[in-house]
């Protein structure tokens, strides 16, 4: 890096076109150099001559617009999921995990997911169980469904999007045979 020159990545963020988040930076940069904040910032051909507090500066300003965009679609995904996501058919969903093993976390996504508000409210009768454990071992959702047939899903290599997508299938299969049937 020569001196007064940001980091490559930080260039090529900001240099050509500037890309969808090259925007944003290119006019923090402008913005703070209006501002005369964080010393002199200049952005010339697409490369900013800046002191290293700026950089500090530039580099929270890019983080914190990837958690936010990363946030957004995480909250467009579940809602998506929830929406549509119904217990209908279930009559109990366990799961089952140690929350100290590093593969888990879609496993309490999934169980975020099953404990909202809404999904609970269409089937009063449903009982959302939670079996937290100390032994390390793999995360597990088992769900009994009213006609005692079970759905067993392995966490461990299942993203929540896959398991929420399994249950709803499941669920939509037995709400069909379960109308058809009478009709």
């Amino acid at each position: 890096m020569q001196a007064g020159r940001a980091p490559e990545h930080f260039q090529s963020v900001l240099g050509g076109g500037g890309g969808a988040l090259g925007r944003p930076l290119q006019a923090s940069l402008s913005a703070l150099d209006s501002y005369g904040a964080y010393g002199r910032a200049r952005v010339r051909g697409g490369v900013a001559s800046v002191g290293p507090a700026f950089l500090r500066v530039l580099r929270v300003d890019y983080m914190s617009q990837h958690a936010a965009a990363t946030a957004v679609l995480q909250a467009a995904m579940a809602g998506a999921v929830s929406n549509k996501l119904g217990l209908q058919a279930v009559k109990r969903v366990l799961v089952r995990f140690c929350p100290f093993e590093s593969n888990v976390e879609a496993t309490r996504k999934f169980l975020q997911s099953v404990s909202s508000e809404k999904v609970r409210a269409s089937n009063l009768n449903c009982t959302v169980q939670v079996d937290v454990r100390h032994d390390g071992s793999e995360p597990c959702v088992d769900v009994l469904f009213g006609d005692g047939d079970r759905l067993i899903l392995r966490g461990a290599h299942l993203t929540a999007r896959e398991m929420l997508a399994a249950l709803d299938s499941r669920v939509r299969a037995k709400n069909r045979t379960s109308s058809g049937g009478q009709g």
